[in-house]
């Protein structure tokens, strides 16, 4: 007897996407989205990342490592 193991996710992973180029967050997100992650909220640093994060409760948070504003974190 053969059978199917595979995992299951019943709601896609939350991913915060702090990325000041356009250009990178949109082609991020689309991966993203394609990969079945739900991206909370595509931003920029207009906000403070504490606040982000607690408005959008998320799972994942991705951070552009060349920001000029590294120390955020």
């Amino acid at each position: 007897m053969k059978y199917n193991k595979t995992l299951s996710i019943k709601k896609p992973l939350k991913v915060l996407l702090i990325e000041n180029e356009k250009h990178k967050a949109h082609l991020l997100e689309e991966a993203l989205q394609t990969a079945r992650y739900q991206v909370k909220r595509v931003s920029n640093y207009g906000m403070s990342l504490l606040k982000q994060v607690e408005m959008s409760q998320p799972d994942i948070i991705i951070i552009d490592i060349e920001s000029p504003d590294r120390d955020m974190l």
